[in-house]
């Protein structure tokens, strides 16, 4: 039996592989498109293609909120938004166009072969094409060139989001090899020439963005977060436990999450029953895999999963905890516990991010310390209430969905056009 199935496993490659052939094939006889293939009216909308690893679902973590925010800005904006990404299945197609109103087009991912035939057939329709992290722009660059279309005037925006070579260099700092300034000045230079070719280049910090600005001569913007706050939620009397919300996927020197979970659950938790007790619990929200799941789970330690609606985990806790010891970015997760009245501690190197002050966030840079201000921020009322309204103002001012919008515009638009 098992021989009978490897042979329909080898048809059905073989198939698939003569039906992305003879798609191949189909591009290269149709016609270049050198204009659009129907004109749009100088005042018509915009038309976007958006081309990432994987479909902007805000499950995915890692960025793919906001993703989901760009795609939402630019439906909002009445633009034409058409979605590739690198990897998607087809069952995956119907919840995500739907998750948008059925207003965007979303594309099954068929990797860089379904990139290069896309290129090839449609890119000279779309006004403006922005393309989310490195990788993904590498395999543009790759398919641009060998459709032979660089000559397309297509405005080219470069999300590269954030300096991976920072994080690079703080996780190496912890599971070495430690990288030493050489290194990190060529890593950092061989990705800052990754947007080359770009027009714009966007990223989550000012700090990523000036990096850009400096090395390269385009314009650089910032898009961080977009998120309402919530004002009316429950009082410090009213709540108890702390929260992590993360992906918990992969091991832990390759994942932030799951470094910075193992890292609170074996070095602060046995510090902070030290110092406060034990009748607290940690409830984990997120994607988790069954190895780590079953691990680290107790009385009192408590997975729950993915969950679709956050806002009861944040309005029944006391504390946000982003013990986060490398990442790369700007940490959303406390950016959307602060919009939703729940003060954090964090770790130095993740509120390095962050323009938050003393008076917004809790700073911790080791476990004795993390586990002293997560106490205090439990136990206080004052200081927690200190925290929560510098949080709320912060994220108000900072990350409003207005000025989302704004940033996506002024980075998205073609130069010389308004709309």
């Amino acid at each position: 039996m098992s021989i009978i199935f490897r042979i329909i496993h080898r048809i059905r490659r073989s198939l698939n592989e003569v039906s992305e052939n003879i798609r191949d094939l189909s591009c290269k006889v149709r016609p270049f498109p050198g204009k659009r293939s129907v004109p749009r009216c100088s005042d018509g909308p915009l038309a976007i293609l958006i081309i990432d690893e994987m479909l902007p679902n805000p499950r995915f973590g890692a960025g793919y909120p906001r993703a989901a925010d760009i795609v939402n800005v630019a439906i909002g904006n009445g633009w034409s938004v058409t979605v590739y990404p690198l990897i998607a299945s087809k069952a995956e197609l119907p919840a995500m166009r739907q998750a948008f109103g059925n207003k965007a087009e979303i594309l099954e991912g068929r990797g860089e072969r379904g990139l290069r035939r896309l290129i090839r057939t449609r890119l000279a329709q779309f006004d403006t094409v922005l393309v989310s992290r490195p990788d993904t722009m590498k395999a543009y660059v790759r398919q641009l060139d060998a459709a032979h279309m660089k000559s397309v005037p297509v405005h080219c925006v470069y999300d590269a989001e954030a300096i991976f070579s920072e994080r690079e260099r703080q996780r190496r700092g912890l599971f070495g090899p430690p990288m030493g300034d050489e290194e990190f000045a060529l890593s950092l230079n061989a990705e800052v020439e990754v947007a080359e070719m770009a027009d714009a280049v966007v990223t989550v910090t000012a700090d990523a963005a000036r990096i850009f600005a400096d090395k390269l001569s385009v314009p650089a913007h910032v898009i961080s977060r977009s998120i309402d706050v919530r004002l009316n939620t429950p009082s410090f009397s009213d709540r108890r436990d702390f929260l992590f919300v993360g992906r918990l996927t992969g091991p832990p020197e390759l994942s932030p999450n799951v470094d910075s979970l193992i890292w609170f659950a074996t070095e602060v938790m046995p510090r902070l029953d030290d110092v406060m007790g034990c009748d607290y619990r940690l409830i984990i929200a997120g994607l988790v895999e069954e190895d780590l799941k079953k691990r680290l789970e107790s009385d009192r330690i408590v997975f729950r999963g993915v969950v679709d609606d956050l806002n009861p985990l944040y309005d029944q806790s006391k504390v946000f905890i982003a013990p986060t010891r490398f990442s790369g970015g700007i940490p959303i997760k406390i950016i959307d516990a602060a919009a939703n009245g729940l003060p954090c501690v964090a770790h130095s190197e993740i509120i390095n991010q962050l323009n938050f002050s003393a008076e917004q966030i809790v700073e911790a840079k080791d476990a004795f310390e993390f586990a002293e201000r997560c106490s205090e921020l439990y136990s206080q009322k004052g200081y927690w209430e200190t925290i929560r309204a510098g949080a709320l103002a912060v994220a108000a001012s900072q990350f409003s969905p207005e000025a989302f919008a704004t940033a996506v515009n002024a980075a998205l638009l073609p130069p010389q056009q308004t709309r």
